[in-house]
Formats: structure tokens, sequence, C-alpha cells
């Protein structure tokens, strides 16, 4: 993926893609964050909902659920429910 940067029309159409979404109470999920300042980017204009190689690794099942669990986002009773 090319690096999100401010002075990039990449930017241009990130931000209104958030904006919209954010007006129509829509959750967005940007994929591929792979550097601390595309993430600081993208928590700026709005997008709380990020994944990528900056923030964790591929994980099976089992390593997600223990990851939250230490990061205290996940507890043992919501997998118990499953």
């Amino acid at each position: 993926m090319k690096p999100l940067l401010c002075s990039d029309p990449l930017f241009a159409i990130t931000d209104a893609i958030v904006g919209l979404a954010r007006k129509l109470c829509i959750k967005v999920l940007a994929e591929g964050v792979e550097t601390a300042e595309e993430l600081k980017i993208l928590q700026r204009i709005g997008c709380t909902c990020v994944q990528g190689y900056h923030l964790a690794l591929p994980m099976s099942e089992e390593e997600i659920f223990l990851w939250l669990r230490s990061r205290g986002e996940i507890t043992s009773e919501i997998r118990a429910q499953r």
C-alpha cells in the first residue's frame, strides 16, 4: 500500500470517505496501516477502526483472543459465550 501522506491526493480521498461515513453514522475500517504516521493521520481525521502490520501481525483465532485480553479489550466471559 502507498503511504498515506497529508499532501497526497490519497489523503483527500481518505479524508472525504471517513468524513462521509461519520456523517452517515457508518463505521470505517482502515486496512493496511503500516506506520505510526499513517495511524496518527487516520486518527486525526476520525477513523477509529484500523488494522495492519503497525498494530499486529496476522494471528490465529486463539492468538487474537489472547492479544485482546492482554490489552483489556475482551473478557473471558465473552469467549465463553461463543
